[in-house]
């Protein structure tokens, strides 16, 4: 699901949940400078904001992309899309507290305080009990609470390729079971009523004979069929594959494989085809294998397997990240060196230039800090 994505990210990159948006349905080819033009063009009222990271969804066969806000979301300025190449792009972030849960916390908080809720009951004249109270105000801000909070489902019609308009089921599912939990306080009646209006062609008949089966069906009920009818049968074995032949593409950062290998490695565990114990030790060895590393990430590496302790996704990212960056500012450095020489006098120099800086010299000629303490003591008595 699209919000347990996004907690699950967000819990990875240390972010919080309530500063995160999920942006779905970027193309792959989409370029970085391209994915940050639409997000401001489109997200400017939500204040400054960064990307920290995107990863390929094969079940929509486009790109996610986690977004951290600088201050907690407010939910009247997200925009459910945003008009991006490929078509738009679904915005997803956490539901937002319904009116009974802030309540809930308003008493806990009164009573931390040490005041109870029938003192500040008899102080506004209400003269109630407890739970009456609590019952009166939900029923009285419920509607207020539904009203703003409701958003029609996107439309899925059951068609292998969707048609103009229409949402992949992956993606539309996602939405779906996402508004459902939002919607616990509707009457199932308006429920149904609310998960038939985003269905057209198949799926729509689909529902429709279900209901028309056992009119008692929750809508609940309806979308873990149409699940069994249109979801993903991928059986154990060919998610475990998955894992095991993933690669870097060609072109694709270090860092955004690994976050795609994580979706595909978090996927297994949940079909119950990947021990969560061993996950680590897989990611490992995809990237060891399977991806294009310098030479001081590879041999850090190398001495943390020789020493059985595989990183963690997060520390796997943080060494990922660190070299990214060292080799950036090494290119940059090589650049600026090449550009001086050529301007003071020709190709010579520029050549000179260029050999002395094969290994910048001075501060971190022996790569980044962080990998060379990444091998650690255990890995040099290996």
């Amino acid at each position: 699901m699209a919000v347990a994505m996004l907690r699950d990210w967000c819990r990875w990159m240390g972010v919080s949940a309530r500063k995160g948006l999920l942006v779905l349905g970027i193309p792959e080819d989409c370029e970085e400078t391209e994915v940050h033009e639409v997000l401001e063009a489109a997200l400017w009222p939500l204040g400054r904001f960064s990307v920290l990271g995107r990863v390929f969804r094969e079940e929509e066969n486009a790109t996610a992309a986690l977004v951290e806000l600088a201050q907690e979301v407010d939910y009247a300025l997200v925009p459910r899309e945003v008009p991006g190449s490929g078509g738009p792009w679904r915005v997803v972030c956490v539901p937002r507290c319904s009116g009974e849960e802030v309540l809930g916390r308003v008493f806990h908080f009164l009573e931390q305080q040490g005041q109870t809720v029938e003192s500040v009951a008899g102080a506004l004249g209400l003269g109630l009990r407890r739970v009456c109270w609590l019952r009166s105000v939900s029923q009285a801000v419920r509607p207020w609470v539904e009203t703003v909070r409701y958003q029609p489902l996107g439309v899925f019609s059951g068609r292998q390729e969707p048609g103009p308009g229409e949402e992949p089921f992956e993606a539309w599912l996602d939405h779906a079971s996402d508004m459902l939990h939002v919607w616990q306080a509707v009457s199932e009646r308006e429920r149904r009523r609310r998960l038939l209006e985003g269905l057209r062609g198949t799926a729509l008949q689909l529902v429709r004979g279900l209901l028309a089966e056992n009119p008692a069906r929750t809508a609940q009920e309806c979308l873990a069929a149409m699940a069994q009818v249109f979801g993903d049968t991928e059986c154990e074995a060919v998610t475990r594959l998955r894992c095991l032949t993933a690669e870097q593409k060609r072109g694709e950062r270090l860092s955004a494989f690994v976050l795609r290998l994580e979706v595909l490695l978090q996927k297994a565990i949940e079909k119950g085809a990947l021990a969560r114990a061993a996950a680590d030790h897989l990611r490992l060895r995809q990237v060891l294998t399977k991806a294009t590393l310098i030479e001081p990430l590879d041999e850090a590496l190398r001495k943390l397997r020789l020493v059985g302790r595989a990183p963690s996704f997060l520390e796997m990212l943080g060494l990922v990240r660190e070299s990214e960056s060292w080799e950036a500012t090494l290119f940059r450095n090589e650049r600026a060196q090449a550009e001086e020489g050529a301007r003071g006098g020709g190709r010579a120099e520029a050549d000179k230039a260029l050999g002395v800086q094969g290994c910048p010299g001075g501060p971190g000629c022996g790569g980044p800090e962080g990998l060379a303490q990444a091998g650690g003591p255990e890995a040099e008595e290996a």
